[in-house]
């Protein structure tokens, strides 16, 4: 008589829906996300508007703007406060990101109201494309977008730039090379008040978002992108995911130098979206320390190494260029060798800024890439595409990807490397890949109590802010 067998059942974020799916019980099977309330300590969801209130409205009335570096060196400020400003800009970042807006803003706004001060917001998005009236209305609240100015940046619209001059990237010995520090002239304007906003997550080219990431690469031009972006590839994802003090975030701070961010507010949010951290005043010092915060809630051990990854992309859903991210972020709990099976619908496709160069030039090695760019078949022009082949080329080298989107095209996006599966057949993908590396195990291993050893499979949740800690063994 034949049993049925029994499964054990699991779901998983695609986007804006889940995806159900099974695996058989003599798989091993490990869960990760970032913690949650329940073990660190949120800001009630009822008083979080309160306090954030509170906490920005006195924080504002009594900021000096920036004033010191976290290196020790003064960070030369302009000596503006806000009592003597002509002008309020808040910098914001974009709908890619999960920055609690709609609670930052309304204190700011109240503040100018009061103090009389004309205010503005422009939307940091580096190389995105521009939001939609919709979303900014969305992301901003209805009632802003409506009374308050919502500027889009420029970035390819070098006439719309202040240049301050050379700066470089990395230290020497490693190919860095000057670049123009070149910012938003709405942010640079004489007599402006510059409220940076964000939401501190680790991040592949800079360990930590938030701090002065908002303004480089945010308010930057191509040029300056490029450079900033491109540093990164020069190191591996352990040397800067994660890791609050690196290179790349020391030369991001350093626009400081030119252009301060007088008052920064920056949240570090837990595993449920919900407010953990207020990270007020100067630009280094609280970003440095909402970097902290990050790492404890989002970095999870790795432990032993999976031969099958199944990941979310969450919270980014739009494209590639913003999935991949996830690839890079899990890319420490797959063996060499594995699987890593992302939910990344891609609802835009590939890439609607950076298509065509990426698949161009295609996704390789570091080195690989770095080769190229030094041999001239990849302009230094594009350095940001290169950037990203680098960082996706080094998890391609280490493991099998399988992106799981209704809308990439199978041929094209497969030439690059990838197995494009539609969320049709994902159960049957996951299917396969558990009985082929049950067969990997029976027809390698000589021993037989390894022959039995059953896969081993790692589910990791929001996978675009999961951070992969070393072992403490």
């Amino acid at each position: 008589m034949n049993h049925p067998t029994r499964t054990r059942d699991f779901s998983i974020r695609w986007g804006t829906e889940d995806l159900d799916f099974h695996l058989p019980p003599r798989v091993h099977v490990d869960e990760v996300r970032p913690a949650v309330a329940a073990s660190i300590k949120a800001i009630d969801d009822e008083k979080e508007r309160e306090l954030v209130v509170t906490r920005i409205t006195k924080e504002l009335a009594a900021g000096t703007g920036s004033t010191r570096g976290l290196s020790g060196h003064s960070l030369p400020s302009r000596g503006i406060t806000l009592d003597k400003a002509k002008s309020i800009i808040v910098v914001s970042d974009d709908n890619t990101r999960v920055t609690p807006v709609k609670t930052l803003l309304p204190p700011i706004i109240t503040m100018a109201k009061q103090s009389a001060k004309p205010i503005s917001i422009i939307v940091a998005g580096g190389s995105h494309r521009h939001m939609t009236r919709d979303e900014k209305r969305a992301k901003f609240g209805a009632a802003i977008v409506d009374e308050i100015p919502v500027l889009d940046h420029e970035w390819a619209d070098e006439s719309t730039m202040v240049n301050f001059g050379k700066a470089r990237c990395g230290s020497n010995g490693d190919g860095s090379h000057d670049y123009d520090i070149k910012l938003s002239r709405v942010a640079c304007e004489p007599g402006t008040f510059v409220i940076g906003l964000g939401n501190i997550v680790p991040h592949r080219v800079c360990g930590f978002s938030g701090g002065y990431k908002i303004l480089l690469p945010g308010l930057t031009c191509q040029a300056t992108m490029n450079e900033i972006h491109y540093a990164s590839a020069r190191f591996t994802s352990e040397r800067i995911l994660g890791v609050v003090r690196n290179p790349v975030r020391d030369a991001i701070n350093e626009i400081g130098i030119y252009r301060p961010i007088d008052f920064l507010v920056n949240t570090v949010l837990d595993g449920a979206s919900r407010i953990v951290s207020l990270c007020l005043g100067d630009p280094v010092a609280a970003q440095f320390e909402g970097a902290g915060v990050a790492r404890a809630i989002y970095g999870v051990q790795v432990g032993t190494p999976a031969d099958i990854v199944i990941a979310d992309a969450v919270p980014e859903h739009v494209d590639w260029w913003l999935c991949a991210k996830a690839a890079c972020n899990c890319k420490t709990f797959v063996k060499p060798g594995g699987h890593l099976v992302l939910l990344a619908p891609c609802t835009e496709g590939w890439s609607p800024a950076h298509e065509g160069i990426l698949l161009e030039h295609g996704y390789h090695a570091p080195a690989v890439i770095d080769a190229m760019v030094a041999g001239g078949q990849i302009p230094r022009d594009h350095l940001l595409e290169a950037s990203h082949l680098a960082h996706v080329g080094e998890v391609l080298t280490h493991c099998h990807v399988h992106i799981i989107s209704d809308t990439l095209d199978k041929k094209i996006i497969g030439k690059q490397g990838f197995d494009i599966v539609r969320s049709r057949d994902f159960q049957a993908l996951v299917d396969d890949l558990v009985r082929d590396t049950h067969h990997d195990h029976d027809s390698h291993d000589d021993h037989a109590s390894n022959s039995l050893a059953p896969p081993r499979v790692t589910i990791v949740r929001r996978g675009s802010e999961i951070l992969p800690l070393p072992s403490l063994s």
